[in-house]
Parts: structure tokens; sequence; C-alpha cells
């Protein structure tokens, strides 16, 4: 993808953008409008079943691929009102691919769009057996037929075209089949050696010989560096399940469709790999134009405690990655924003020195607190060393639920039964407040087929776990979590809004430590940061984090600053003086919520 260019998942409030590109290329008659699109999206969105992208050029769009999962294809028919072709008993799941436009100035980002769209679907395991089919016009049914060539190398294989009459009309018109073009999923490939695949490299001498930095910006070259890649994040001091390959390579193909990868990589004089900085390079509003942000990948919403993947004692080459990416300012990018880091870190303090040296605008404000439990000993003695409220509120909640009938815990926690606990995991939370809000796993069709892109990886991946909570015979509330390296990362917690006054999930997170307890099962639950208040009580430690905010001291970036580190703390002071904090924060979660689907 061009670096003006970027992709974008479109949903509801993207439909008017739609209409205007729709009312630029078609005509009347052949326009879906702003109202139905937006149904459409909508629709969609809330069923987890929207797989439609844009093509953006600053904040304009240009071109898209509107597409939507049909678990019955039937529906087609019944939208469109034409018959099913002969050929084909149209029952079952598929991928409804709606309509590809682009606007005529910017045909050449077609392929791209096309491309991203089909890896899209090839990294879902439960997308990428599906049929993909589509309608045309006997007009364009040629430009389509002559470039078969493309959409089998893309992953767009046409495979049949089946002509039917629109019963309105009399017109002909073509059901369009489609597959990958491709008889096994890509896998591990030989590539050249990782040298061979750095950009804008830099050498450096060293006593203890030759090290060249350079940076990774290709998919292809980003899988070379997989088996480097594991090796490292298992020496690496702090690395969570989110520096992982297998975590963030779903992320991008899933959530990061706007991001430039960015891997930043250090090399012995040997060739081998000695540290990975998993960075990318995000488009921020800013005046006039779009800025190049540098950032972790992932940041800021899916990863936690982001951090350079380099063997424990090796302080020189975050080092040398920091000097490397100060050095490329106002070349790879013009701002960097970096969330969740170890203060201690060499990498962090080396990047805010060189940072503030460079001249930029740069302020380190305190991050979120990560609590954490140790699984050591026996839960009894665990609970033992928590305060009394805990204790005493753990037993009274559960003793209440028992009242009402047999109180069981279900676990999840085998790679067979991922997609069983996922289903149950997501009908809990639509019973819950979180259902249609900006948070939770199903808060867009992207986050789901995120995480049923992680479950499509290659091992090593992390595990998905779902403990549910179960009250004669209904799940009242569960967890997800992600299981790697003797470590459980909470991720979600949902609970039935019938059953909120009894604390289910308190409850449930109590149980679920004295399975991890009696079963020996990890050595860590990792509680992330985000929603304290119920999670301090069980927490036997924390991690502290900072951000590192930099920007050019131009009008755009002194605006930024003055806002999120003056007038917002200001604000939040003030909010808090008058005990108006949550309502404030309600106030904002439901305009989000209603802006999600307006």
């Amino acid at each position: 993808m061009t670096p003006a260019y970027r992709l974008q998942w479109l949903g509801p409030r993207d439909a008017r953008a739609v209409a205007r590109l729709e009312a630029a290329l078609f005509d009347r008659e052949q326009r879906t409008g702003a109202r139905d699109l937006r149904e459409q999206l909508a629709v969609a969105e809330r069923a987890g079943e929207n797989l439609s992208i844009g093509l953006y050029r600053g904040r304009r769009l240009l071109g898209y691929c509107m597409m939507f999962v049909e678990q019955d294809r039937r529906r087609i028919c019944a939208y469109t009102g034409l018959p099913p072709p002969v050929d084909n008993d149209f029952h079952g799941p598929g991928i409804y691919v709606v309509d590809v436009a682009v606007h005529p100035d910017h045909r050449d980002q077609s392929w791209q769009l096309l491309r991203r769209a089909a890896a899209v679907i090839e990294s879902r395991a439960d997308l990428r057996h599906l049929p993909r089919e589509g309608l045309c016009t006997q007009a364009l049914l040629p430009f389509w037929q002559a470039r078969r060539r493309t959409l089998r190398r893309i992953g767009f294989s046409l495979v049949k075209a089946t002509p039917v009459c629109d019963p309105d009309t009399g017109a002909t018109v073509y059901w369009l089949r489609f597959d990958s073009g491709r008889p096994t999923r890509e896998g591990r490939l030989a590539t050249p050696g990782v040298r061979s695949l750095l950009g804008d490299t830099v050498t450096h001498e060293l006593a203890s010989g030759e090290c060249t930095v350079g940076v990774v910006r290709s998919a292809a070259g980003w899988s070379s560096l997989r088996d480097d890649w594991e090796r490292l994040c298992s020496r690496t001091p702090g690395a969570t399940v989110f520096c992982s390959y297998a975590y963030l390579r779903a992320w991008w193909e899933q959530l990061g469709l706007a991001a430039e990868p960015y891997l930043v990589v250090a090399l012995d004089a040997d060739g081998s790999v000695r540290a990975i900085a998993p960075m990318q390079i995000m488009h921020r509003p800013g005046p006039g134009a779009n800025t190049r942000c540098l950032g972790f990948m992932g940041m800021p919403s899916e990863v936690d405690r982001p951090t350079v993947l380099a063997a424990e004692g090796d302080v020189l080459s975050p080092s040398l990655i920091a000097d490397y990416l100060v050095g490329h300012h106002g070349v790879g990018w013009r701002s960097s924003i970096l969330y969740e880091q170890n203060p201690d870190s060499v990498f962090y303090q080396a990047m805010r020195t060189r940072l503030s040296g460079l001249g930029m605008l740069v302020e380190s404000p305190e991050g979120p607190v990560c609590p954490m439990v140790e699984v050591q000993g026996t839960f009894d003695a665990y609970l033992a060393s928590r305060s009394k409220a805990q204790r005493k509120s753990y037993r009274r909640h559960r003793d209440r639920l028992r009242q009402g009938g047999a109180l069981t815990m279900d676990t999840i926690d085998s790679d067979a039964g991922e997609a069983a606990g996922l289903s149950r995991y997501l009908a809990v939370e639509q019973a819950s407040w979180k259902a249609g809000s900006s948070v939770g796993v199903a808060r867009s069709s992207a986050h789901l087929g995120f995480l049923h892109a992680l479950m499509g990886m290659e091992d090593p991946r992390p595990q998905l776990q779902v403990r549910v909570l179960v009250l004669d015979g209904e799940d009242i509330a569960a967890t997800l979590g992600l299981y790697w390296q003797r470590c459980l990362y909470s991720m979600h917690i949902a609970h039935s809004r019938a059953w909120e006054d009894y604390s289910p999930g308190f409850v449930l997170t109590g149980m679920e430590l004295e399975e991890i307890h009696a079963r020996g099962l990890c050595e860590r639950v990792d509680y992330l940061g985000g929603f304290l208040s119920n999670k301090r009580g069980w927490a036997t430690h924390y991690r502290e984090t900072r951000a590192l905010f930099a920007h050019p001291p131009d009008v755009a970036g002194l605006a930024y600053h003055a806002y999120h580190f003056r007038c917002r703390p200001w604000l939040r002071r003030c909010l808090v003086q008058l005990d108006l904090l949550d309502t404030a924060i309600r106030i904002k979660r439901l305009l989000g919520q209603q802006g999600r689907f307006a």
C-alpha cells in the first residue's frame, strides 16, 4: 500500500461517505443510498458479520470492498430478488461480496484493496473455507474474466460465472463464485536471509563486532522473522503474550488495516537476529494532513506493556534501536506515542532522553497500574492473605448464589474447545451491560474476527481459555483469557444483567483462582490495566507503567500537548472535586455506544 493511502474498516458511520462515492461513480438507479447503507452496515456489525473495508487517502474515501458473512446464503436471494444459480443449492453460510468500487483516478489501488480483503478472510479459520459469491452485470463480466490471473494471485480467484434472469427487468446478471486461489494457507516458505530484507540499514562498529540495524516493512519479511521472534520473546524479561508473533500477526491481519509494519531489527555480524522492536506507523489526523505517528504495534487498545524483544542482559540492542528510530524522525515518522512502558527499561529511558535532545515536546505521564496474582501454595493460604473485607465479601456472595441452586464452574482450556468456549462467552456478554458498547469481545466485527484469526494461527500460539459460572444450568458469568508461557492473561469478564445484584463476576474470579491454585495451571494471573475496582482486592503485586508522548514543537504539537497535558488534567480535577467524574464517564460511554450504530 502506497504510504499516501490507508485501509480502514467500514461501519455505519461511514455510510454517508460511501453514498457520496456511489453518487460520483454510479447512475441513480444503481445507488444504494446512505440510509440503506447505514442499515446494512449496522445489522452486519451487530451480528459480527461485517467484513467491509474502505480505501482512504487522508480523510477522503476513494474506494471500498463491501462484504458480509451470510449464515444462510438464501438470504442473498431475498435481498436481491434474484433466483439462485441452478448449479448451486445456496444453503449454508458464505461470504457475500456486495460491491467493489474505486474512484477512477485511483484504480491502481484496487488490487491492494482486494488483496487485503482476501487476506482478512484467509487469516480466519472460521471463514477461509466458505464460498464467496457476488453479482455483476453483463457489461462488467468481461472486466472480471479478463483479470482472472490477477484475481487468482491476490486471493480472489474467479471460479465460475453463472447467468440468471432478473425477474424485474428481464436483464441477464451473473452470479460470480470466487475462492482463495490457493490450495493451502500460506505457511512458512523458504526465504532469503534477514539481512537482505532490511531497509535503511545503519551499521555500528562495536567492541564485540559489527551490528546492523534496519527496518522490515513487508508482510513477507515479517514472516521470515517468526523463528527468531519466538526465540527472543521467550528470553525477553517482561515480555507478555501481546509481544508474541501469533498475537501481533493476528492483530495486524484483522485490526491493523491502517497500520504500516515498522519492524526494527538488530543483527550481529554473522546475520543472527539479536533484537526486534515490533513498531508500527499510524496515520493520525492532523491539521491539513495526517501525521505519521510511531508506536508499538497494536497500541493502545489491544496490547499491554509492549517492549523491545532482546535477551536478558542485552542493554546495547535497545539503545541502538532507540538511536535508529530517533535518527529516522522526519523521514519515517513525525510524532511518537508509546503506551504502558516499563519506566526502568533501557529502551524507554533511551527514547525519552534522545527525543528530548531532539528538541521535541516530550511528556511521560503515568500509565495504568497492572495488578497480578503470583500463584504460590494453596488457595486457602492465598485467600487468608487477602483483606478481611475481601474474604467476607467473596464468601457472602458465593453463598448467596448457592442458595439459588447448584453453582458450578465450567473450564474450557483445550484447543478443540476454543470455538465453543468463545460462543459461550459471547452469549454471556450479549446478556451483559457490554452488549452494543465500545468494550468487550464483540464490540466490532473486526475485534471478533481478531480472536478467530488468533485461534487459526499456527503453533506456538496463545491458547484461548474460557471459564463460565453456571447456576442451575444457566450461564450467568464468564471470563475470557489467553494462556501463554505459564501465565494467564485475563482479558474480558462479563455477567448477566439479571444476576448483577449477586456479583457473579466477582464470585467467578475467586472460583477461577481457586481452580488455578488447586491444579497448578499457571505461575501467574495477569489482570492487565483498565478497570481496577474489581481487581485490586485479588492482586498480590502491581506493575507500574508510564507513557511517552513526543511531538514536533509546531502549532499542531503545541495544541496537542496543551489539550492533553494541561486542559484535560485540569478538567478531570474539577470533575473530581464536584463529584461528577463517574457521571461524565457514563455520559461519554453512552454517547460512544449511540454513535457506534449511528
